[in-house]
């Protein structure tokens, strides 16, 4: 499959491209299903792309310590990661894999950016409640950070970097493309185990009946399988080159962090005033991106497939 009509299928994270559109073990109708996915995966990876984007171009990711006066490097910074995100955006709908490399590259390297100076600077002398919420958005723009860094890795070996073309000096980044793409996987899957192993299978179960959730025995068991059990497909899959992993992980985590995002964010928003209403627009937005980092890595993953 040309970049031109849709973009190549890969056997698995970093390796080389297949032309299969069916998996021999699977019934007719999954191969139709995931067939049909294959051809149309444009449709998981655009609204994943602008998920993605949301919270840098909100305005949630800040930077707090500016090397330069009168804060030329907050506007610098906006200016560079709005560019990185049209960048981002545009690549696959003109079908230019440069355009998303040079747009998620430095998209990513604004959000560690605006982690170190607005979140990890802030670790050193905070108080328990203050380090909880500074380690929470810490790890979420590293998910964040993740995502941008998969499509690098696996927009990287699109580009021709023949020698004498605009793009030849990427050719020793294209030789790591999968340790970029497996990188970003396992960067995304840290915030859910993470989360996994410190609520474990009883602190889900106290959420869900603090949220009035029915059957919350249950539902915090679920709660919990998705995000424990998601996050290790995606570290096992990615290390391990395993697209099957790597599309249950996606489809997990995408689905317990959309219920965790309207249930403890935009339920909340409502009811909340000032500084708590301003924490839960930003919690909202870097979930929202962290989702559509797992669209975007799911149209990714089931080419795989």
């Amino acid at each position: 499959i040309a970049w031109t009509g849709a973009r190549p299928a890969t056997a698995a994270v970093g390796s080389a491209a297949s032309t299969s559109l069916s998996v021999s073990w699977l019934p007719a109708w999954e191969n139709d299903y995931i067939r049909w996915w294959k051809v149309h995966h444009l449709v998981l990876e655009m609204p994943g792309r602008i998920l993605m984007v949301l919270a840098i171009l909100t305005g949630r990711l800040t930077v707090v310590s500016s090397p330069l006066p009168g804060g030329l490097f907050h506007y610098l910074f906006l200016f560079l990661a709005s560019a990185g995100c049209l960048l981002f955006l545009s690549g696959p709908l003109r079908y230019d894999p440069i355009l998303s490399v040079a747009g998620s590259g430095l998209v990513a390297l604004c959000v560690a950016t605006a982690t170190l100076t607005a979140h990890v600077v802030g670790l050193a002398g905070a108080d328990a409640d203050k380090l909880q919420s500074q380690l929470r958005d810490v790890l979420k723009n590293i998910a964040c950070m993740g995502g941008f860094i998969a499509v690098f890795g696996y927009d990287l070996p699109k580009i021709s970097t023949s020698p004498g073309s605009r793009a030849a000096c990427l050719r020793p980044l294209q030789r790591h493309a999968g340790v970029f793409l497996a990188l970003g996987h396992i960067l995304v899957a840290l915030v859910f185990l993470l989360a996994g192993s410190m609520l474990r299978i009883q602190g889900f179960v106290n959420i869900a009946r603090w949220r009035k959730y029915p059957a919350p025995a249950l539902m915090g068991f679920m709660a919990f399988l998705f995000t424990a059990g998601g996050s290790v497909c995606l570290i096992v899959g990615a290390l391990a080159q395993l697209p099957l992993p790597l599309c249950a992980g996606d489809k997990a985590c995408a689905i317990v962090l959309c219920i965790a995002t309207y249930s403890g964010h935009w339920v909340e928003l409502s009811n909340s005033s000032g500084d708590q209403h301003a924490e839960h627009c930003r919690a909202l937005m870097k979930n929202l991106s962290i989702i559509g980092a797992l669209l975007t890595m799911l149209s990714i993953d089931i080419l795989g497939l």
